[in-house]
């Protein structure tokens, strides 16, 4: 009945209550207070039903966990190759992020996990996640280089990292760089500008400082100098 339904969804911040369960909601976008809410133990009639996105693939442990149920999908943050922009795309996780989500059940006793894929898929999956900076845009990561001050180019730092990005895909990041304003032009010899170098700019900084892709950051900073700062927000 309608009285009945109401009572079974009683529902409060972060917590639904049903009869005889628990349930919780898990992700990045509930504040700590929230999220360590799982931790609360229940009654001993009442079963914890915990909806985690894959921030549950972290090595915190809920002891009272035995079932898990994947779906053996993520979320990663891609850079579209036709626009440059960066997106959130749903995919099938790799065999790492599989194994490690089943390790959230029966850490502290027996447990179980349900992964709701087939054996023939799963072989084909990928063994570890690509690195983000193999996927997403490397404007971000070539002005914290520079930031940093070193001496050699972002092209040759970065090609010391254990996942070294493709060189073509960091100088396109820094010509970008350098026709949005984030970076210098740089003269060497005979006259010609130098594309794998160049100093920091005041809106190269503020490029590195806002979350926001760096022709958005333009063009919020443009709409700061020049005064219709409201609109250039609404767009951005």
């Amino acid at each position: 009945t309608t009285a009945q339904n109401r009572n079974f969804m009683n529902e409060t911040e972060n917590t639904i209550t049903i009869p005889d369960h628990k349930c919780y909601t898990l992700h990045s976008s509930i504040s700590i207070k929230e999220q360590r809410r799982i931790f609360e133990k229940v009654g001993h009639n009442e079963c914890k039903v915990i909806l985690a996105t894959n921030i549950a693939e972290s090595s915190i442990t809920v002891p009272d966990v035995r079932y898990i149920i994947d779906f053996c999908l993520t979320k990663e943050m891609i850079a579209d190759k036709m626009t440059t922009y960066q997106c959130l795309k749903m995919k099938y996780a790799s065999k790492a992020q599989l194994k490690q989500r089943s390790g959230r059940a029966g850490r502290t006793k027996p447990g179980v996990c349900f992964q709701l894929i087939s054996q023939d898929y799963m072989q084909d999956l990928g063994e570890f996640p690509i690195p983000a900076i193999r996927r997403q845009c490397l404007e971000g990561t070539v002005l914290q280089v520079k930031s940093l001050r070193f001496n050699d180019s972002p092209k040759s730092i970065l090609r010391k990292a254990i996942t070294p990005p493709k060189a073509i895909d960091v100088e396109r990041a820094i010509v970008k760089l350098k026709q949005l304003g984030g970076l210098t032009y740089k003269m060497v010899m005979n006259g010609k500008l130098d594309y794998e170098n160049g100093h920091v700019t005041f809106l190269g900084k503020i490029m590195e400082t806002l979350p926001l892709d760096i022709r958005l950051s333009r063009l919020i900073f443009m709409g700061y100098c020049l005064g219709p700062i409201y609109d250039c927000m609404t767009m951005a």
